[in-house]
C-alpha cells in the first residue's frame, strides 16, 4: 500500500485559485525571492490586472497589495470584482476590513504561507487503495462494534511497549511509505534515535508519521494494522490521564474542527440528531473558528467521490470528569494553533445539523460526554451492563483472577474473567503471525527463563529450527 503527500506546488497548483501581486513600485515585493514562488502572477499595472480579471478563469484570487493600494482596491476593485476573495497588505500602517490581512513585511506572509502548507500537508495524506474511512460510529446502531473495539484497546493498554513492538511499529511506516519522502525517513530515523514516551505529543503535533499514519490506521478499523501502531497509542493515551495534562480547569468551553467526510457517513449524522457517537480516531479541534474553516476545503479540488465539507462546533460540557481530551496548544508546531486534542474515546451527543446550500458547508453542533452519561448508559443496555465486568479493566486483568494457579474454573463464579480471556483468545488468533511476533515470544522466553541455561539453549534452539507443522512437538516437549 503506497500514499501521496501532497507537496506545496501542487496545493498552491489550482485551477480555480490564484495568488496575485500588485505592486505600482515594482520593488515593495520582489526583494523577497521566496514570495516569488507562491506568486502566480505579478502586475504593476491596474487596468492590466482588471484584464487579466476579466479574461481569465480564475474564481478565487488573493490579491497582495501595499497600503498605497488600500483605497483603489476596496472602493474600486472588491466591489467589481467578488473573484478577489482575500486581500492581503504588506507594509506600515493598519487596515480593518472584510476579507483582509496584514503583514508588516514580506517575509511574515511567507512564513504564514508555510505553515499553512505544513498544516495542510498534515490533512491532505491520501493512501491509494484505502477503504472508505469513517470518523465515527452511530452507537444505537454500531453498538456491538463500539464494545468490541472498546475491549480490543483496553487489550492493548495493558499490552508493556517492548523495543519489539518499537520495531514492529516502524516497519508498518516503512511498508506503507514505499514511496517514501524526505519528511517520513528522516522521521524514522529520528524516532529511532531520540524517541521518548514522554515527549510522544511533541511528536504528534509536528511532520511526521504519528499523525500522518496513526489516526488512518485507526480509522481503517484493521486490527492487525492497529495493533502494529500500539506503540504511540498506548504513549498518546496515556498522556490524557497524566495531571499535567488533564484540562480540569480549562478556560475554554467550545472548540472547533473543520474536515470532510463522505455523503454516507453525512446523512447518517444528519439522520441521528439527539443520538450519539463515538470517534474512530484521534481529534484534533482548535480554539479558532476560522482555522477551522480552512481545514474545510477538499482537496484535490477535482476528486470524483462524494465528499462533503464539515464544520464542526463543539461545547465541552462542565459534566464531563472522564480524560478525554486536552490542550496541547504549547505542544503545537505551529504559532497560535490552540489545538485541542480529543481521545479516540471520546463521546458526542449530536445537537443539530445544518446544510449550509450558498457555501456547500454542514454545520454539525456536538456535546462532549461521558460514560457516565444517563443517554449513554441507556443505549449501552442490555450490551453494556451484561458485558461490563468484561469489557472495564476489573475482569480478566484484575490481579485476583491472575493469580488463580488451578487448573479448573468454576464458571459460577468465574464466568465473566472466562467470557473475556476467550474474547482476548478469538482477537489474538485473528492478528497475523509476523516475524514480530516470534520476536516478542523469545524476549519474553528468554527474560523469563535469564538464570536457566538449559532453558536459554533450548530457546536457541527453538529459533533456528521452529517450524509451524511442529508444534504439537514443542509443545509435548519438556521444555519451556
Amino acid at each position: 500500500m503506497t500514499y501521496q503527500l501532497y507537496t506545496s506546488e501542487q496545493i498552491l497548483d489550482s485551477t480555480e485559485h490564484c495568488m496575485v501581486v500588485l505592486d505600482i513600485t515594482e520593488k515593495d515585493f520582489r526583494s523577497n525571492p521566496s514570495l516569488d514562488r507562491y506568486i502566480q502572477y505579478w502586475f504593476i499595472d491596474v487596468d492590466d490586472l482588471i484584464d487579466f480579471i476579466l479574461t481569465g478563469t480564475y474564481t478565487k484570487i488573493t490579491l497582495i497589495i501595499s497600503p498605497l493600494l488600500i483605497n483603489i482596491t476596496f472602493d474600486i476593485l472588491r466591489p467589481l470584482f467578488p473573484q478577489i476573495i482575500r486581500i492581503i497588505i504588506i507594509g506600515n500602517g493598519s487596515f480593518c476590513g472584510n476579507h483582509a490581512e496584514h503583514y508588516k513585511h514580506a517575509q511574515a506572509l511567507v512564513d504564514n504561507i508555510h505553515n499553512n502548507i505544513r498544516q495542510q500537508r498534515r490533512l491532505y495524506i491520501t493512501f491509494e487503495l484505502w477503504p472508505v474511512e469513517r470518523s465515527s460510529n452511530d452507537l444505537n446502531l454500531d453498538t456491538a462494534k463500539f464494545l468490541w473495539y472498546k475491549y480490543y484497546f483496553n487489550i492493548l493498554s495493558h499490552l508493556t511497549n517492548t523495543a519489539v513492538a518499537r520495531r514492529e511499529m516502524l516497519d508498518c511506516v516503512r511498508t506503507f511509505h514505499k514511496r517514501q519522502t524526505d519528511v517520513v525517513k528522516k522521521s524514522c530515523e529520528e524516532f529511532e534515535r531520540e524517541y521518548n514516551s514522554n515527549d510522544i505529543l511533541k511528536w504528534y503535533t509536528r511532520d511526521s508519521f504519528c499523525y500522518l499514519l496513526l489516526n488512518r490506521t485507526l480509522r481503517s478499523e484493521d486490527i492487525n494494522h492497529i495493533f502494529a501502531m500500539r506503540y504511540i497509542i498506548f504513549d498518546l493515551e496515556n498522556c490524557f490521564r497524566r495531571p499535567n495534562h488533564k484540562s480540569v480547569d480549562h478556560d475554554f468551553d467550545t472548540v472547533f474542527r473543520g474536515q470532510q467526510i463522505h455523503l454516507t457517513e453525512m446523512q447518517q449524522i444528519e439522520n441521528n440528531v439527539g443520538g450519539l457517537i463515538g470517534l474512530t480516531a484521534f481529534w484534533s479541534t482548535t480554539r479558532s473558528w476560522n482555522k477551522a474553516f480552512r481545514f474545510t476545503e477538499i482537496w484535490p479540488q477535482n476528486r470524483t467521490d462524494t465528499v462533503q465539507r464539515v464544520l464542526f462546533t463543539i461545547r465541552i460540557s462542565s459534566a464531563v470528569q472522564q480524560p478525554v481530551f486536552m490542550d496541547i496548544s504549547k505542544f503545537s508546531t505551529f504559532d497560535c494553533e490552540l489545538e485541542v486534542l480529543f481521545s479516540l474515546h471520546s463521546l458526542f451527543r449530536i445537537e443539530k445539523v445544518n446544510h449550509n446550500k450558498h457555501d456547500s458547508i454542514w454545520y454539525v453542533d456536538l456535546t462532549l460526554i461521558d460514560e457516565n452519561n444517563d443517554q449513554f448508559l441507556s443505549i449501552m443496555q442490555p450490551w453494556y451492563f451484561m458485558t461490563n465486568n468484561i469489557i472495564s479493566s476489573r475482569s480478566f486483568f484484575i490481579s485476583e483472577i491472575e493469580q488463580q494457579q488451578g487448573f479448573f474454573r468454576n464458571l459460577r463464579h468465574y464466568s465473566f474473567p472466562f467470557l473475556a480471556f476467550q474474547l482476548f483468545v478469538d482477537m489474538m488468533l485473528r492478528l497475523d503471525r509476523t516475524e514480530f511476533a516470534r520476536d516478542e515470544l523469545l524476549e519474553v522466553c528468554r527474560e523469563k527463563y535469564s538464570n536457566n541455561p538449559t532453558e536459554l539453549k533450548r530457546i536457541d534452539d527453538f529459533e533456528h529450527t521452529y517450524d509451524s507443522k511442529h508444534a504439537i512437538k514443542w509443545y509435548t516437549t519438556d521444555c519451556f
